[in-house]
């Protein structure tokens, strides 16, 4: 009779372990959706990149929900951002109509914005081409970013940056001095951290951007997107993605 006490109190021993486990690690891809802290959103991108497989259906399912519904645009962002790093071909068709909805968004698409990139990340890796469009679909937005930034990749390697701030006298120009010394690490952590001052934030944008050569850094762009500086001009978000294009297109080189 001991014998079997014991073994039930074992088994709910366990189960409060697997419940409490199960508690302090919630669903990474639902941490990220949820949560704005820059470090919490990137411990659950690691983890989601981890497993690419298990979290695609996941994240097209979730896509398509929350358009239905008309969620919240900070969701659908993340969720976007998501699927392009992830290269999720299950979401194609809910992203294409996201890509093409002229009502839903307002002026989302006015400088960078996800609905582009996510469909430029796509084509890049041949998971999607453009449908045949009307000029009226061509002219919006995040239509004529993407196939202009398509054709971009497609005639050769994008464009280094090459502005820089350095020779200003101003507290840019002596940012752009110390930021030189500093390591991709350093620069990024400065780049999300909403805490830190905006030209701070803009100077280590220009300076990470200059940096790109190859894809080791890629979860780390789209975190960087996530996270990017809200300017008046939206350069910030403009030098993550381009940042995640120029990564992409590496990548894709490699597996041709």
């Amino acid at each position: 009779m001991s014998k079997i006490l014991a073994f039930q109190v074992l088994t709910l021993l366990l189960a409060s372990a697997l419940f409490i486990t199960s508690a302090v690690e919630p669903d990474p891809l639902e941490q990220l959706i949820k949560t704005d802290n820059a470090s919490l959103q990137r411990k659950a991108l690691r983890e989601i990149v981890k497993d690419k497989s298990r979290y695609s259906k996941e994240v097209a399912q979730i896509i398509e929900s929350c358009y239905r519904r008309k969620g919240s645009y900070n969701e659908l962002s993340k969720l976007l951002y998501v699927a392009a790093l992830i290269k999720c071909k299950e979401a194609v068709p809910v992203l294409e109509k996201i890509w093409l909805d002229q009502t839903s968004f307002g002026d989302d698409c006015i400088y960078c914005c996800p609905r582009s990139l996510v469909m430029t990340v796509l084509g890049l890796h041949g998971l999607w081409k453009p449908p045949k469009l009307s000029d009226a679909q061509r002219r919006t937005a995040q239509v004529e970013d993407t196939l202009s930034e398509l054709e971009r990749c497609k005639n050769g390697a994008l464009e280094k940056e090459t502005k820089s701030l350095i020779q200003r006298g101003d507290a840019y120009g002596v940012l752009a001095k110390q930021y030189l010394s500093l390591k991709d690490e350093e620069l990024l952590e400065i780049v999300t951290n909403s805490k830190a001052a905006e030209q701070q934030r803009y100077e280590a944008s220009i300076e990470l951007r200059k940096r790109v050569v190859d894809g080791h850094l890629l979860m780390d762009y789209y975190w960087w997107a996530l996270n990017a500086c809200d300017d008046a001009s939206g350069e910030c978000l403009c030098d993550a993605h381009e940042s995640i294009l120029s990564a992409e297109l590496h990548n894709s080189r490699r597996k041709q």
